[in-house]
């Protein structure tokens, strides 16, 4: 039925996605009482968003574990990144997260230790580790792409040239 395939501009994704499953498209109304229409989505709308979004996840993985093989090559006690980072329940270079990283690389004991410390500077390094985590908050806490101020595509290339630094650095 028609009513099958009306969807609020305010539903969640994942309520898009349950649906059109049976359905090859979705009409977007404003508000379920006002049905005015804002548009239609379709399967390749919905896959052409989650590819984006998938793209962003392994992006952040890449630059997480990019940021942890250079400090487990710094060969740090796990003492010292319990102290850093303030969390005793780190055991393991693997624990660390994208917050701690600037804890830990943003140290002046630390940062001669790291391998990308003969060639980057350690201030402009921790601005970028920065914007990085603040995109990959964006994306985990699945905000990403629900602000007109985001431009998706910008923090993708964000991502991509500070993965490739590090790539060129290690």
């Amino acid at each position: 039925s028609l009513d099958d395939k009306i969807i609020s501009l305010d539903a969640p994704i994942r309520d898009a996605l349950a649906r059109i499953r049976t359905s090859e498209f979705l009409i977007i109304v404003d508000s379920i009482y006002d049905l005015n229409v804002m548009g239609l989505i379709t399967v390749s709308d919905l896959s052409a968003l989650y590819s984006v979004i998938l793209q962003g996840f392994t992006l952040i993985g890449e630059v997480e574990s990019h940021l942890r093989t250079i400090i487990a090559s710094a060969d740090i006690e796990i003492i010292e990144l319990q102290k850093l980072t303030q969390k005793k329940n780190i055991e393991r270079v693997k624990d660390l997260t994208m917050g701690n990283f600037s804890y830990v690389m943003n140290n002046e004991r630390i940062w001669p230790r790291l391998s990308i410390s003969k060639s980057l500077d350690m201030a402009d390094f921790h601005k970028q580790t920065s914007q990085v985590t603040y995109i990959r908050n964006k994306i985990m806490h699945n905000n990403w792409l629900c602000s007109d101020e985001v431009d998706v595509y910008e923090d993708i290339r964000i991502l991509e040239n500070f993965l490739s630094l590090l790539s060129d650095h290690m």
